[in-house]
């Protein structure tokens, strides 16, 4: 009966103290207001799924770092700006990384819990605040003019890194003007950020591309194999400059992709014309995402070769027959020429061609009358061999014993092989066509 009786005062008790919560602390009914602090609350529901009291310190670090946004929104005044930032955006990522720099100066005030809600209140001490800011600036702007010291010493692709380092350094800093004297020596007083940019537009400016030769001369197609030599320069000095990455296009396609060596000099080849458009070009572009982490730059054409684009020339010597009779039509060597003509804009001559295409067409049967099922049964037979200047052969294919079928006669079914070799060989021309010319 006695352990009843506790039981049950001990239940009582328990009741009763579940339902009891403690009074709010006066920094919840009075939020302190003063210019020594930036005060912060983060309040949680009890519902939320997590660590109650890390998601109630990450919002009351929210809370004070949006103070700190609007600080630096009044004291922003201009700047370069090299990305879309808007001055919302910018805030907000200079105050993240100046509130992650001042983590271990916030301090928790205290933690209040009521049936619903955790509220938890931290603080900043301004002056901690900006003691840490003016040294971490100061070491800032110190390396990025180390860095700005190093570009200036030798005009190479490093010099580009190099100087995006050192607007990486101050980015952070740049709610206001950064005035320092650089040269460090007998230097000039200037604001170091937009020294950084133009620094940076200058030596991209002073990029100076000289080629060779001074134009390209080919034929649609046909292996060329020209190299072209670039030297690229400081416009200003002469001197070169190395370590520059470069594609070239032809066309609008990418051709090649080469970069500068030590003395400045870079080389790309043009293996053979592929459009057959008669006045084309060879450019030469500096390839900005290669020398650039974040570029701010458009595609610049540096060089320009111009292209004389040349069709070919083809005689053909073609023999079509059917059951050794000569076509009239003579069908192969039409679509052969519409081929030539659609692809490399060639032109047919008699002789003296760059090309001669030797065409061989021709049926046969090998029974006189109809077979078993009363069909007319024909076989053909094609070559091709593509022949160069030289009268060396650069291409040959064949095809034998198509079949052709017909009710009425051999004739027919001669002529039916023979427009199946026409489609064939069209069919597989368009694919190995390209190994004539392929380096």
């Amino acid at each position: 009966m006695l352990f009843i009786k506790k039981f049950l005062s001990l239940f009582i008790l328990a009741v009763l103290f579940s339902c009891y919560t403690l009074p709010p602390p006066d920094w919840i009914i009075n939020q302190p207001i003063d210019n020594e602090y930036w005060y912060g609350y983060g309040i949680v529901t009890k519902s939320f799924k997590g660590n109650l009291r890390e998601e109630a310190r990450k919002r009351a670090i929210e809370e004070i770092a949006s103070q700190i946004s609007i600080e630096i929104a009044s004291n922003f005044k201009t700047r370069i700006v090299e990305k879309d930032y808007s001055i919302e955006e910018y805030t907000e990522s200079i105050s993240e990384a100046r509130i992650n720099a001042n983590l271990e100066n916030i301090e928790v005030v205290g933690t209040y819990k009521d049936k619903e809600e955790v509220t938890l209140f931290a603080r900043l001490n301004k002056e901690s605040y900006y003691e840490t800011i003016r040294r971490k600036r100061a070491n800032a702007v110190e390396t990025a003019l180390g860095y700005l010291e190093q570009a200036d010493k030798v005009f190479s692709s490093a010099t580009f890194s190099l100087l995006e380092k050192a607007g990486k350094q101050i980015e952070n800093y740049l709610d206001r003007p950064i005035t320092i004297q650089y040269p460090k020596i007998g230097g000039k007083i200037q604001n170091l950020y937009p020294l950084i940019q133009l620094k940076i537009s200058d030596y991209y400016n002073r990029i100076d591309i000289k080629t060779r030769p001074d134009n390209i001369d080919g034929i649609i197609g046909f292996p060329i194999k020209q190299k072209i030599i670039v030297d690229v320069e400081d416009r200003d000095t002469g001197n070169p400059i190395s370590g520059i990455s470069m594609y070239s296009i032809v066309h609008g396609d990418t051709v090649g992709i080469s970069k500068s060596n030590e003395i400045g000099r870079a080389e790309f080849v043009l293996s053979r014309i592929n459009n057959k458009k008669a006045l084309q070009s060879f450019d030469i572009i500096v390839n900005h995402n290669e020398i650039f982490e974040d570029s701010k730059f458009n595609n610049k054409i540096f060089a320009s070769i111009p292209i004389n684009a040349r069709p070919p020339r083809i005689s053909m010597k073609s023999n079509e027959k059917n059951l050794k009779k000569d076509l009239k039509t003579s069908p192969v060597s039409q679509n052969l020429k519409q081929i030539f003509q659609e692809i490399y804009g060639a032109e047919f001559v008699d002789s003296n061609g760059d090309l001669q295409i030797i065409l061989d067409v021709s049926t046969d049967k090998k029974t006189k009358n109809k077979n078993e099922y009363g069909l007319f049964i024909a076989y053909g037979n094609l070559s091709i061999d593509i022949l160069n200047q030289n009268g060396e052969e650069i291409f040959s294919m064949a095809i034998t014993g198509e079949m052709g079928r017909s009710f009425s006669n051999h004739r027919l079914a001669g002529l039916e092989a023979i427009d199946e070799l026409n489609k064939k060989v069209m069919k597989k021309l368009k694919f190995d066509l390209d190994s004539v010319f392929r380096d």
